[in-house]
């Protein structure tokens, strides 16, 4: 913001967060900021604010250098053929572990290449260690509680899917699902190698009362840097037999609203920001970066002793995580059915009021339910080349 004010001397940059309710407001208001930073599974819904940037991309190229962003990443800030959004971040979901608490209790720390399996015989031997010498708050790993981004995750590796590819359905009511339901429910109740929601407290893997977390954010990187008193690490998820794509991939970059009366300059702060400097600079602030050269010249940079100045020491693992990790639906309305819809039944499922297989069902049957209301249909899906040929 600095950088980019002081080369141009016209400009004030300010930074709002208008998200949620204000931002609906504002669009109709049309009264919206030059600038939106959306999400990528946000992205259909607000492309309705946004302008296409197909045309400033092409004329810029050469300075923009769209080659040098990894495609994955910029396809994610696309509509159909229009691209909405120029990324600047991404996060992919990971295992988190904590070297010292390994090294203790004896066990081989993660190889990248871990199963559901072997997921839950290191966290059984983790929890034993602890549980031993009395510690009987400290345990293996954790579960995501509240979120959707490990109980979905699960699912999605063991082949259910909570939104169909049409949005006119969930197809969650399927033994896959299910199956991925039971695994997050076992974590806790049967393998016992997770601490029970109601008796969790705040940031267990931080405060080392937790020796894993699923999931964890590439944000986080920064508060562990700073805070975290032990040695960390990352590593791909454990993933199910069928090696199905499943943790949580997202992206977030700036698009230029439809009401910007500044579009040229919007622009020229887009180019600002993303450009290899600045993105190397953004990296060099703990984040991870979205443009090859950044990642090669920058994030790969190691000390003369062949490690990393800072933790992770297999950070570079999370262009794995880009082909591991999947996009979530971007039917607008998919964070509030996984949320609203679907979790209460996840919540019934983990007091053991209700069994994986029944969970699935309710499930399936309400979000179902909601989207027949939404009545909405996906532009990006082939109707037409899934009809069924009936023969007479």
């Amino acid at each position: 913001k600095e950088a980019f004010e002081k080369a141009n001397p016209d400009v004030v940059v300010l930074i709002l967060n208008p998200q949620g309710r204000p931002q609906v407001i504002l669009e109709a208001a049309e009264k919206l900021p030059d600038i939106l930073a959306p999400n990528s599974f946000g992205l259909y819904k607000d492309r309705t604010a946004l302008i296409s940037l197909n045309k400033f991309i092409e004329r810029d190229k050469a300075e923009l250098d769209p080659d040098d962003f990894y495609k994955t990443l910029l396809d994610s800030g696309k509509v159909n053929d229009d691209q909405f959004m120029i990324p600047y971040f991404y996060n992919v979901s990971l295992l988190y572990y904590n070297v010292d608490m390994f090294k203790e209790a004896g066990v081989p720390l993660p190889d990248g290449k871990w199963d559901w399996a072997a997921y839950v015989k290191a966290s059984a031997a983790i929890t034993k260690h602890y549980h031993d010498k009395g510690e009987t708050e400290v345990f293996g790993t954790s579960i995501v509680k509240g979120w959707w981004v490990e109980w979905l995750a699960h699912a999605h590796q063991a082949g259910g899917q909570l939104i169909g590819d049409d949005w006119q359905n969930s197809p969650f009511d399927s033994e896959q699902a299910a199956e991925g339901l039971q695994f997050y429910h076992d974590l806790v109740h049967k393998y016992k190698v997770a601490q029970k929601p109601s008796k969790m407290g705040g940031k267990p893997f931080l405060n080392q009362k937790t020796a894993m977390k699923f999931a964890g954010h590439t944000n986080d990187w920064i508060g562990l840097r700073k805070d975290a008193g032990f040695e960390w690490d990352i590593t791909l998820l454990p993933t199910h037999k069928s090696g199905s794509k499943g943790g949580e991939r997202v992206s977030v970059g700036f698009g230029i609203t439809k009401a910007s009366k500044h579009k040229d300059l919007a622009w020229e702060f887009i180019k600002f920001f993303v450009n290899k400097e600045n993105s190397a600079r953004f990296c060099e602030s703990g984040w991870i970066p979205v443009r090859k050269s950044v990642f090669k010249e920058t994030f790969s940079k190691r000390e003369a002793n062949g490690k990393f100045l800072q933790s992770p020491q297999h950070k570079t693992i999370v262009l794995e995580a880009l082909n591991q990790c999947r996009e979530q639906s971007r039917m607008p309305e998919f964070a509030s059915l996984a949320y609203h819809q679907a979790q209460p039944f996840i919540d019934q499922l983990m007091r053991q009021d209700i069994d994986s297989r029944k969970c699935a069902e309710l499930i399936g049957e309400k979000v179902s339910n909601t989207m027949k209301l939404y009545n909405r249909l996906n532009p990006e899906y082939d109707y037409e080349a899934k009809k069924l040929k009936v023969k007479k």
